[in-house]
């Protein structure tokens, strides 16, 4: 054999022996080619999530905590408001030369002085109706007196209708949201039965009078202050009854 063609056929079977043979799946996940042994990928171990070693900044996005849920926080309840109507007021008038001060409770009582249980109110819309009640405890069956209650700046906040011979029409400010509030509004009245002395009673702050000048109506009766009071007995008092006394000819 000749040298060049000796050489070509070395060459052929060394190109022959580097040919890979089939690989045969193994029974460890790999494949076998020969005596190699190829062995699958595996996954990727997990990172470790320790901020000690990594910065915040850069841990993968499952080492990162979730954001803190906003902190639900719940109202208390508001108690009820109660009704506008509830207060004390100073009512004049529309007919005579009187005033008049309500008290409305809200548990459904009122008074036209002081006290609160000589009167109840029920209340329809924007309509107030007042009934009176006997000292036995009994609620006439119909309305002495019936009101609208209104906010309007310089206006009076009740304005009263409907009313019976025993009580009169009003128009009524408020003086107050506390049915229990005391200022000085004073009324004349009688001392005791003698109808020929009379005095000035502080029925804004509670005291009972004994009277009134009913039979004259159309005398003012009432002031703001001590000395207004007095001073309206000398006019209205003997003017009428010349003989009559007042506080300040009794000193």
């Amino acid at each position: 054999m000749t040298r060049p063609l000796l050489a070509i056929l070395l060459l052929l079977s060394l190109i022959t022996g580097c040919v890979e043979s089939p690989s045969k799946p193994t029974a460890s996940g790999g494949s076998s080619a020969g005596s190699e042994k190829v062995v699958a990928a595996t996954p990727e171990e997990p990172y470790e999530c320790d901020s000690d070693l990594i910065l915040e900044p850069h841990l993968p996005e499952e080492c990162i905590p979730p954001e803190p849920s906003e902190p639900v926080v719940q109202k208390p309840m508001e108690p009820p408001k109660p009704d506008p109507i509830i207060g004390t007021y100073l009512g004049y008038s529309t007919e005579t030369a009187r005033t008049r001060i309500l008290r409305v409770y809200p548990d459904g009582t009122a008074g036209s002085g002081y006290s609160r249980n000589s009167l109840r109110w029920k209340k329809k819309g924007n309509v107030y109706s007042f009934y009176y009640v006997s000292p036995e405890g009994q609620m006439r069956d119909y309305p002495n007196f019936s009101s609208r209650y209104q906010e309007i700046v310089g206006e009076p906040e009740l304005i009263s209708f409907g009313s019976n011979q025993s009580m009169r029409l009003f128009e009524g400010l408020k003086k107050s949201n506390d049915p229990n509030h005391l200022f000085d509004h004073y009324r004349l009245s009688p001392v005791g039965s003698d109808r020929g002395s009379w005095r000035c009673v502080n029925v804004g702050r509670g005291e009972e009078m004994s009277g009134s000048l009913w039979e004259h109506e159309e005398l003012p009766d009432y002031g703001d202050s001590l000395a207004e009071c007095e001073s309206l007995c000398l006019t209205s008092i003997q003017s009428w009854s010349p003989n009559s006394t007042c506080p300040q000819d009794r000193r």
